[in-house]
């Protein structure tokens, strides 16, 4: 659906909606695409483990713990490269 000014409008329909492991479990024959060594056993167990809003959480505390430290190492190997630049002017 195309809305004014050209955008392109999405909907997102309710039934669409699945958590990764629903999606898997959707597909023909899922367990042939589990990788070496996981059983369909154990993410039964770790599918029940927490809440769908309880999984979303922890994933997203764990994505902005992630950003953060990529910002870290960004910012010290700005300051490296500040300071080398730096010292190889003084020499």
């Amino acid at each position: 659906m195309i809305a004014a000014r050209g955008r392109r409008r999405r909907r997102y329909r309710a039934a669409d909606y699945r958590t990764p492991y629903e999606k898997l479990l959707a597909l023909p024959d899922w367990q042939k695409h589990l990788k070496d060594g996981v059983r369909p056993e154990t993410l039964l167990q770790q599918a029940g483990r927490h809440s769908d809003t309880a999984a979303a959480q922890r994933m997203q505390k764990a994505k902005l713990a992630l950003l953060a430290r990529c910002r870290l190492r960004r910012s010290f190997h700005r300051i490296s490269a500040a300071l080398e630049a730096g010292q190889g002017a003084s020499n």
